[in-house]
């Protein structure tokens, strides 16, 4: 992604496995869980991820230097 650097993609990289990981943990503590209550937890954490990713991305495009074009 033009204006994103090597260490915002693996910040990233890392938020994505915790949330992987995190949903392994889950599952392991709920094997009986319904279709709905995994939905719901993804959900979640999914969330949590989306509103720290777009907060992060609108913080990204504050900082583009003037007169760089938006990607």
């Amino acid at each position: 992604m033009p204006g994103l650097d090597e260490e915002f993609e693996r910040r990233w990289h890392e938020e994505a496995e915790a949330v992987m990981s995190g949903m392994r943990e889950w599952r392991l503590q709920h094997p009986k869980a319904t279709f709905r209550e995994i939905e719901a937890a993804v959900d979640d954490k999914l969330s949590g991820m989306r509103a720290r990713l777009l907060q992060d991305l609108a913080l990204a495009s504050r900082r583009r230097p003037a007169g760089q074009a938006a990607g």
